[in-house]
């Protein structure tokens, strides 16, 4: 297909829309377990009026938390030794079922990061990877119905130097490491 582009038209907004602009090489995403990460928390948390990059975080306020607190459906819920490496090996199961590209995941107490290249939308990706982790959860804990929370933090990696920095922080700066995965190589 040829283009024509007649003289008034700035080139660079072209480039920006079809060529600059280059896909990202990964994303960074990180979900808590239920109850763990509360609006009003000393914990960054952002409101649907003020989640876009680089809008500021809300500042802590204890009384939102309180309410928070109040309106759970559930206790919170931890992840002990076991959990972990169940949710370890579903993700890592879940991401070769669906043939993405993951780079590493860390499963924490109280939520896990994992690095990843996939083809469905974010979100997307993030309910599978929770549907997933949930699935096996509920075979030691039935009676649970809610193991994460609704919402998760997504930063998307556009080059090597943020994937490295990623990798760094999901790997090596979590504290004590505990089920963790990593692949051997870098895009």
């Amino acid at each position: 297909m040829h283009i024509v582009l007649d003289q008034r038209t700035d080139h660079r907004d072209l480039e920006l829309c079809f060529g600059a602009m280059s896909e990202a090489i990964g994303v960074l995403l990180t979900f808590p377990t239920y109850g763990t990460h509360l609006h009003g928390a000393d914990t960054s948390s952002v409101s649907r009026n003020h989640r876009n990059w680089g809008s500021p975080t809300l500042p802590s306020n204890p009384a939102w938390q309180d309410q928070a607190r109040r309106l759970m459906a559930e206790p919170e819920f931890m992840l002990g030794a076991h959990d972990r490496k169940l949710v370890l090996t579903s993700i890592i199961d879940a991401c070769s079922y669906r043939a993405w590209h993951l780079f590493c995941v860390h499963i924490r107490t109280n939520h896990l990061h994992a690095v990843l290249k996939t083809d469905l939308p974010v979100d997307r990706a993030v309910t599978y990877m929770k549907a997933r982790a949930t699935f096996v959860l509920k075979t030691y804990h039935p009676n649970r119905q809610r193991f994460w929370t609704k919402h998760g933090s997504t930063r998307y990696l556009w080059n090597r130097a943020s994937m490295a920095a990623a990798l760094g922080y999901v790997m090596n700066q979590q504290g004590s490491r505990m089920e963790s995965w990593m692949c051997g190589s870098m895009p």
